[in-house]
């Protein structure tokens, strides 16, 4: 699996409003040294890339693109702390950034169509305000921090044998129990730029290489396939199919295996034949033989 990580690059969130690009033409010597940064990149000297990327930066602090190439070089260089750092530069220079956080607190009330219940699979769900959902922080009950098992664009589901159904908590009306959710939505009011998209696919793929954050790869994952991954012209040459593989790959090693298996009939393979408990031990090694080999059958 590790070819799938950098190179996938073969192949903290970063909200609220970023620094808006200054409206002037970009000076002739910036475009020549971009040209001559991405020739380097192009070719394998990631050295000289970079070296090149932070002389535009120099000249032209705003420089969305140069930040991208740097990121770019340094995660080629093995530096993933750097690369996340300036993918972070790219986003904030290009403008606002459509990831948002979204937090909501309500008191649990038996029939409240926010929750769902369904004693067959023993699960309940939470239905979210905020959407697209691109991932979360924490959930609460009451005080204490609760496991989701899994979450779509809208929602997120709890074990009922881990946490009671609501149609218990109502029996408490004296203390209420109250649901606190921190999580992160992609606002699609939000303009993006191609470089922006570009700066969240290589924070996915960054965050998933490091191997600590996979919440992070999720979300800048899920934010590139909100906004619609743009053509790229550089290696890796990001497609959709690698991001949804990144996002697939990210959810597997958190343990979101309901993501995972939805990320790869999404985006990877609509035709593998899956239709198993993803949550089954025994199912674990399917999942995994297609992540190892998703063009495959």
């Amino acid at each position: 699996m590790k070819r799938l990580l950098f190179p996938l690059i073969g192949v903290i969130f970063l909200v609220g409003c970023g620094v808006q690009n200054r409206e002037v033409p970009t000076p002739p010597e910036v475009q020549a040294l971009l040209k001559s940064g991405w020739n380097l990149y192009d070719q394998g000297d990631y050295e000289s890339a970079l070296d090149t990327f932070n002389s535009v930066i120099n000249l032209d602090v705003f420089n969305a693109e140069a930040y991208l190439g740097a990121g770019l070089s340094y995660a080629y260089l093995g530096d993933l702390a750097n690369a996340k750092s300036f993918f972070i530069f790219a986003v904030s220079v290009s403008g606002k950034s459509p990831i948002r956080v979204g937090i909501e607190q309500f008191t649990v009330d038996y029939g409240d169509p926010r929750i769902v219940v369904d004693e067959a699979a023993g699960t309940w769900t939470v239905v979210a305000q905020y959407r697209p959902v691109l991932g979360y922080n924490e959930i609460k009950l009451n005080v204490d921090a609760i496991k989701v098992r899994e979450f779509t664009d809208s929602s997120f589901t709890f074990l009922s044998s881990d946490y009671p159904p609501p149609a218990s908590w109502s029996d408490s009306l004296a203390s209420p129990d109250t649901i606190k959710m921190y999580y992160v939505y992609f606002d699609s009011t939000v303009s993006t730029s191609d470089v922006m998209l570009w700066a969240f696919v290589g924070n996915a793929a960054a965050h998933l290489a490091e191997d600590e954050d996979m919440m992070g790869s999720i979300i800048y994952a899920s934010a590139a396939l909100s906004g619609g991954v743009p053509q790229f012209d550089h290696n890796p040459n990001f497609k959709k199919f690698d991001v949804g593989l990144t996002l697939a790959l990210a959810a597997f090693k958190a343990g979101y295996y309901g993501n995972c298996v939805r990320a790869i009939k999404t985006y990877v393979d609509p035709n593998w034949d899956f239709d198993g408990d993803p949550y089954n031990p025994d199912n674990y090694d399917i999942i995994l033989a297609k992540l190892n080999n998703p063009g495959g059958s």
